[in-house]
């Protein structure tokens, strides 16, 4: 069998990070996401209307429960977000956002 040259190690480590980065954008936007805003529409809190079907909200949501810590300035209410997330959703959180670093990092080679 023929050795894995550089470039065949690229495609693979590449291709498995963004395949890791949409499973763990889906399931973040579809647990993490909609319980999110479930628990903010109960309390009458703001559920992001500019964001009509793109999801740039739930990378902003994932980036707040990463950094654990509420903005002073934020297009979305960061205190509900950290008031209602679980454990799971600051695990779907990290592992999104960190797939998706190691993505852009390997993408610069």
């Amino acid at each position: 069998m023929e050795s894995l040259i550089f470039e065949d190690w690229y495609l693979l480590f590449s291709g498995l990070f963004f395949v890791s980065w949409l499973v763990s954008f889906l399931a973040f936007t579809i647990f993490s996401g909609r319980y999110l805003e479930k628990m903010m529409a109960k309390e009458q809190q703001s559920i992001p209307s500019w964001d009509s079907g793109v999801g740039m909200r739930y990378g902003m949501y994932a980036m707040v429960l990463v950094c654990n810590k509420a903005a002073a300035r934020s297009p979305i209410d960061d205190a509900a977000i950290l008031k209602y997330a679980r454990p799971i959703d600051r695990f779907l959180a990290i592992w999104m956002m960190s797939s998706f670093v190691v993505l852009m990092l390997i993408a610069l080679f």
